[in-house]
């Protein structure tokens, strides 16, 4: 709880659907089977807004982990809240540059739409380009989750009661959470470097590594309940792909074969650390319990 913040975000966003009058569709098809829906605009500009906000999620999730005990709350660091912060407020303003350009294009789309929808083109679904404006937004707010002071004694033991247990179930999310997902890594990287006698090398994406490295460059800042066992494992993937690239591994079947057979004995811990942490953390096991406290 000292070691880190809750950060609550929102990314407001236009809807660019809406529900289709299945009356004006020509179909066979029972209509009472059918929801449709229809795209109000074709828009790269919008497209861009798209995948803007999904640059900032990814972002932000590779640098804080869900709290697990209220949805849309993440967890980070302390050390880590000042870089969210500011990127945060970076990515305001390059969204406000992004929500510009489709403001000045909305008038065109929208005159694009009425010879593409025809029947289905409403008015009243396309809002005037000042109020398109303000319906993109990112929000966030640092909270604190305590228990009030001023509540009865009784309560304010109940509630603080509940308030540690959720702490503890979070933790344990937490740990498992990042264990499967460097688990789901490793598992990847030996699937994919091992080759099998009497078979062809199998294929695998130039975003091998660098997704690898990206989960491991990132994973201290997600490490808010310092799980060193974790942390070691992931200072030796480090060391593993050092200098390494998707293309070294593709051509030097030497390089190719050590990396994989060094994966595969770091995959031993690793399965070991998830095994462990499922045990740790069963929180429906009283023994369970009595080690975590």
């Amino acid at each position: 709880m000292n070691n880190t913040v809750i950060l609550s975000y929102h990314i407001k966003a236009w809807g660019n659907r809406r529900k289709a009058d299945v009356a004006k569709i020509q179909t066979d098809t029972d209509k009472s089977r059918l929801n449709v829906t229809k795209k109000l605009i074709d828009s790269d500009e919008f497209k861009s807004i798209q995948k803007f906000n999904t640059e900032v999620r990814e972002w932000l999730n590779s640098r804080s982990v869900p709290s697990f005990f209220r949805n849309a709350l993440m967890l980070v660091k302390t050390d880590m809240v000042s870089e969210v912060d500011q990127y945060l407020k970076d990515a305001q303003e390059r969204l406000k540059v992004l929500v510009d350009n489709l403001v000045i294009a909305f008038p065109i789309h929208k005159e694009s739409a009425k010879l593409a929808l025809n029947g289905m083109f409403e008015d009243g679904d396309y809002p005037s380009t000042d109020v398109l404006r303000t319906l993109f937004d990112i929000e966030w707010n640092w909270i604190a989750l305590n228990v009030a002071e001023n509540l009865p004694d009784n309560i304010r033991a109940k509630e603080n009661a509940k308030l540690q247990n959720l702490w503890e179930e979070s933790i344990g999310e937490i740990i498992k959470g990042l264990r499967m997902g460097f688990k789901e890594l490793v598992d990847h990287a030996v699937d994919r470097l091992t080759v099998t006698p009497g078979e062809k090398p199998k294929i695998f994406k130039d975003s091998l590594v660098p997704n690898f490295r990206e989960f491991l460059d990132t994973f201290s800042a997600r490490n808010v309940v310092n799980d060193d066992e974790l942390e070691t494992l992931v200072g030796q993937a480090k060391k593993l792909i050092e200098g390494i690239s998707s293309d070294d591994l593709r051509n030097d079947v030497s390089l190719r074969s050590y990396t994989a057979e060094k994966f595969a004995e770091l995959k031993k811990s690793v399965d070991e650390a998830v095994i462990t942490s499922g045990r740790r953390f069963d929180f429906d096991d009283d023994d369970a319990v009595k080690k975590v406290a």
